[in-house]
């Protein structure tokens, strides 16, 4: 009995042991919490605590994890990062990584960002958008895309990536765009933008360009208003207001004009349930929006409408002023309002984009629409709507479209859209979309 119960206790030990280990291996894996000024360490450890130390989570909202040694776990507050980490964010969340107490990188949601030199702050940026902020500082930063480099000179800028093409926005300082691949270096003073976009065989083409408020998103907006913005922005913080109060209230008119549209169907609703012939039209008219249909028991058409919906418009006015520079016989396709698609509502699925609500619209609308695959920018181009075409209306003239009042850096098939998103496609006339609000033409 003696030696069973001796057996007994040893296997209780044996277990606690791996226990205790395996807790352990998790704290070395995270790593130190971040050295304290005073504290008394020697050695390799001090090494290591203070590598740690000089790059720390300072702050995070949502879901964010880290993955170091193959070993992923959500990340805390005051974690101290580490190279080799690999940084995720989820959707609706954003991490802030501080050097010695100053903000040095913030990401946005759905972003992945590699930390491969803690030290030297060199950071691989896989998808997503960061903001980073490195006024008053001589240390090095460098965020590497696919075949680019690009590092700041006393710089406040942004760095989004979206499948090969990379935009980097800068207000404050400079940027400069470098790498083996590179066909040309490109610096962009603040004001300006760098774009690098990354052909099939990694082959990197960059070029600089000049951008307003308007070319920003939301998430941009909001991290210039609470950085601490000063004289040596390019944007000034009423700028910023202006665009954000023109945001609200052209969501505002648009989600009026929905109401409006809503009412009046209920009102056409009432009446077509009246007649077969029009209800059976309104079963027409439900297919073309993109409702769904179900059959009851009793053999009724039940129609469904998706939970997910945006509205689209599209407009010309900006022809009506130049119609001097308008081709010949032309004319006939421009209304006299400028609006070829009133404010108009369209359901969609997960994962559809700005092109296929587009092609739908048009398609229950009647109007005419041209398009062609870009494989550089992975995205379709809108050549013509409406029989309205690029350069129809002089050397600069083309469609634009914007998303919640922002012009984005890339293709239409490309912008996943989201509930409540409010599409506007427009024809510039002047100055490569400074007409309609899309560019600074310089």
């Amino acid at each position: 009995m003696k030696k069973k119960n001796v057996l007994n206790a040893i296997m209780v030990l044996i277990v606690a042991v791996i226990a205790i280990s395996g807790v352990m291996a998790v704290k070395s894996l995270k790593g130190p919490a971040v050295a304290q000024p005073d504290s008394v360490v020697s050695g390799n450890q001090q090494t290591e605590q203070t590598q740690s130390a000089q790059l720390v989570v300072t702050g995070k909202s949502g879901i964010v994890t880290v993955e170091r040694k193959g070993i992923a776990y959500e990340v805390d507050e005051n974690t101290a990062i580490r190279n080799g980490d690999i940084i995720r964010s989820k959707v609706s969340s954003e991490i802030t990584l501080s050097e010695n107490g100053r903000s040095v990188i913030t990401l946005g949601a759905d972003t992945e960002l590699k930390v491969t030199d803690a030290d030297t702050l060199a950071v691989e940026l896989a998808e997503g958008e960061i903001f980073v902020d490195r006024r008053n500082t001589d240390k090095p930063l460098a965020v590497t895309t696919e075949g680019a480099v690009f590092t700041p000179d006393g710089t406040t800028f942004t760095v989004t990536a979206y499948k090969s093409a990379y935009t980097a926005y800068v207000y404050s300082g400079s940027v400069t765009a470098s790498g083996e691949k590179v066909a040309e270096t490109v610096t962009a003073e603040a004001g300006k933008t760098i774009s690098a976009v990354a052909d099939a065989n990694g082959n990197v083409t960059a070029a600089s360009d000049y951008f307003t408020v308007n070319a920003l998103s939301d998430w941009q907006i909001g991290k210039l208003q609470s950085c601490g913005m000063d004289d040596s922005f390019y944007i000034t913080a009423e700028e910023i207001k202006t665009v954000v109060d023109n945001r609200a209230a052209e969501k505002a008119a648009a989600q009026q004009a929905l109401i409006a549209a809503e009412k009046q169907a209920k009102e056409d609703l009432a009446e077509e349930q009246k007649e077969y012939d029009e209800n059976y039209q309104k079963y027409l008219d439900a297919l073309a929006s993109g409702a769904q249909t179900t059959t009851d028991a009793d053999g009724n058409i039940v129609i469904t409408v998706p939970q997910k919906v945006c509205t689209i418009e599209i407009r010309c006015d900006t022809i009506i002023n130049n119609l001097g520079d308008l081709k010949s016989g032309k004319e006939g396709y421009v209304p006299a309002s400028g609006t070829i698609l009133a404010t108009s509502r369209v359901s969609f699925e997960d994962g559809e984009t700005v092109f296929d609500v587009l092609q739908r619209a048009c398609s229950a609308a009647g109007l005419q629409l041209e398009y062609s695959w870009t494989p550089m920018y992975n995205s379709y181009y809108i050549e013509g709507i409406n029989n309205l075409y690029e350069f129809d209306c002089g050397a600069e003239s083309g469609w634009m479209y914007k998303v919640n009042g922002w012009f984005p850096n890339y293709g239409c098939s490309s912008y996943t859209l989201k509930d409540g998103d409010v599409i506007v496609w427009c024809y510039t006339c002047k100055g490569l979309g400074a007409d309609v609000g899309g560019r600074v033409n310089h």
